[in-house]
């Protein structure tokens, strides 16, 4: 009986193995999808492009490399000690509210915007001392339409959309003006 049941089984399987077409095998399709986390508050812009480079060297203080934006707004750095790129400046109205310097128990508004050498997202902090203007009174202005590449951050400036930061590994973050930020 088993040996009938086991034959009946290889017959039902080469009828249909046989009753298959293969005259125009299709090939198979692959579909690839990359989808990127992005948090984006106020004024949806396009970012602006990387732009002319400036010499790093024009821009190196102690401690790391600074500008300013033409406007004056915005004072920025790579830093590299802390392996990082922020901006201090007028942060849009509708930012999130943020741990304070030195009480991390009271929400305060952010003073700050950074982007980390690692693989996270670009956050708004409060910081206590400045971190991102060297320690002369002025920073150097970043044209706009120029960039900034120090390592693995590049900034940029642009009129319409303000100062982006982002890490040319990891492609995380931001773009921030007085009244709308992308972080990424």
């Amino acid at each position: 009986m088993r040996a009938t049941m086991c034959g009946l089984v290889a017959i039902a399987l080469v009828s249909l193995v046989g009753c298959t077409r293969t005259e125009n095998p299709s090939p198979p399709t692959t579909i690839t999808t990359t989808v990127t986390a992005s948090t984006v508050q106020g004024t949806t812009r396009t970012a602006p492009s990387q732009g002319t480079a400036v010499d790093p060297a024009d821009y190196q203080g102690p401690g790391g490399h600074f500008f300013a934006s033409p406007s004056a707004k915005w004072h920025c750095g790579i830093v590299a000690a802390s392996r990082q790129a922020g901006c201090h400046g007028p942060m849009p109205a509708d930012a999130p509210a943020v741990p304070g310097s030195g009480a991390p128990d009271t929400m305060v508004r952010p003073n700050s915007i950074v982007v980390a050498w690692g693989n996270q997202m670009a956050r708004f902090t409060s910081i206590g001392d400045p971190q991102f203007m060297p320690d002369g009174p002025n920073s150097r202005p970043l044209p706009y339409g120029r960039s900034l590449t120090v390592g693995n951050f590049t900034c940029t400036v642009a009129q319409t959309t303000g100062v982006t930061c982002t890490n040319t590994l990891s492609h995380h973050g931001f773009t921030v003006s007085d009244h709308a930020y992308e972080l990424r």
